[in-house]
């Protein structure tokens, strides 16, 4: 059964390099079935939170083949009038550590297909100055991250693909959320195969 996490950890198990070849093998031996099946399970699971249900915006992601996907969420985000905002990695070329913004969609956005393809191969909102997510117009709100990684133990723990971008982003951010009094959780999702045991 995939698991719901609300705690985001780093990963202080077995070798990271280990921990990501094992934990890759077993999310490429998963059908398409079976991931749409587990994507299903956990998004509905999402939906019955308070932490989504009472949220004022949702930080979600577009899924690569090999995430669970989290379009559900999205869209259900959407239609209940939340703030929906997904992820612009910015290239290293331009920062000295990983990097991204988030930016407000919209429905029209799904409708008509408006993300451009990153280097990474993920659909991304285009940048739009008037879109990018500022704190301080969320101070003392609800927030709510739904957050993918490449695996997640049993004690909340969590172990990215190696970019480092969320790892970044929710350093900097849950510093922002004390500053501007924003109420802020992160659901960690992923298959079952991503869950293992630490340490």
């Amino acid at each position: 059964v995939s698991r719901v996490f609300r705690k985001i950890f780093y990963s202080n198990g077995m070798e990271k390099k280990e921990l990501r070849r094992f934990v890759k093998g077993k999310i490429s031996s998963l059908t398409a079935e079976q991931k749409k099946r587990e994507s299903d399970f956990v998004c509905s699971e999402v939906l019955r939170q308070k932490e989504f249900i009472f949220s004022d915006a949702i930080f979600s992601y577009m899924a690569l083949k090999n995430e669970l996907d989290p379009l559900q969420i999205s869209l259900k985000a959407l239609n209940e009038n939340k703030t929906l905002l997904l992820p612009v990695a910015l290239p290293r070329s331009l920062t000295s550590f990983p990097q991204m913004d988030f930016y407000t969609v919209s429905k029209r956005d799904f409708a008509e297909q408006t993300f451009v393809k990153s280097s990474f191969g993920i659909d991304e909102p285009f940048p739009e100055k008037s879109r990018l997510f500022l704190p301080q117009n969320f101070a003392g709100k609800k927030l709510c991250a739904i957050v993918p990684a490449l695996a997640f133990s049993k004690n909340g723990e969590r172990l990215g693909r190696g970019g480092g971008y969320y790892d970044s982003w929710l350093l900097h951010f849950r510093q922002l959320c004390k500053k501007y009094s924003i109420d802020f959780t992160a659901i960690g999702v992923g298959f079952s195969v991503q869950l293992v045991d630490s340490d």
